[in-house]
């Protein structure tokens, strides 16, 4: 674990790799919760498109 801890403005942080690979997980069980939730609704086949993880964390760094 702990090479994936490293340290940002003197305070310990997780890197990049590491925060990219849970938000492309947390993303993709989103959307399948949200495709299987929603199957049975008037709003089945409403789906979140598939995103690159590294360009969202990206996006936010430079923010």
């Amino acid at each position: 674990m702990l090479d994936f801890l490293g340290e940002k403005d003197g305070k310990a942080a997780f890197t990049d790799q590491l925060l990219g690979t849970l938000i492309g997980l947390s993303y993709s069980t989103l959307r399948g919760i949200l495709y299987s939730r929603l199957a049975e609704t008037n709003l089945n086949g409403i789906i979140l498109p598939v995103v690159n993880p590294n360009e969202f964390l990206n996006s936010k760094i430079s923010e």
